[in-house]
């Protein structure tokens, strides 16, 4: 057999999940095959990119959340992301008959049938559609950042506006009179 493992102690330097996790792992080794000692730097490999794609997603959305707090700390309660639409009886037909070419699930067509006949009982001619939807990690950033959007807008216009004028100035400065003719140069 090979040589006892000792337990509860590890080599000096090293931290307990290095140095005991190696003294475990040739422990295991030597009464086993070598297979294992493949397992185990297989296993500590996953965990550590797995632990840290973990940490790394928390960290991230704990650091969003806090400059979230910080930049809108004065800003109302967020109830999400609300849209009125003022939807036609001819496109609700539309929607309709839509959904029965994308053979769409039967409730749907139901309840938009029963909205269609509701609104021909009561001579109406068009509905307002209400949605809501909370938030999104994209909304929140376009909110957080909207005055740096702004200004990414303006120095892009400007940045067009300077290659508009140099192109019209570029291509006034290459027409020629009528009846000119062109120098050749000899370049050496």
């Amino acid at each position: 057999m090979g040589q006892p493992v000792q337990t509860g102690t590890c080599p000096a330097g090293m931290g307990p999940l290095t140095g005991c996790s190696i003294g475990l792992q040739e422990g295991v080794t030597s009464q086993t095959s070598h297979w294992s000692r493949l397992y185990f730097m297989t296993f500590y490999i996953v965990t550590m990119v797995v632990m840290t794609i973990i940490v790394a997603f928390i960290l991230e959305a704990f650091v969003f959340r806090m400059n979230y707090s910080r930049k809108n700390q004065d800003s109302e309660v967020d109830g999400g992301i609300t849209l009125e639409k003022e939807i036609s009886k001819e496109e609700l037909v539309t929607v309709l008959e839509l959904y029965r070419e994308a053979r769409g699930t039967s409730s749907d067509v139901t309840r938009l049938l029963e909205t269609l006949s509701q609104m021909e009982r009561y001579q109406q001619h068009s509905m307002v559609f209400l949605g809501r939807r909370s938030r999104t990690k994209s909304d929140l950033s376009l909110k957080m950042y909207q005055e740096e959007i702004q200004e990414w807008y303006e120095e892009h216009a400007r940045e067009q506006e300077q290659q508009r004028q140099l192109s019209s100035s570029a291509a006034a400065a290459t027409q020629q009179p009528p009846g000119s003719r062109q120098r050749s140069q000899t370049v050496t």
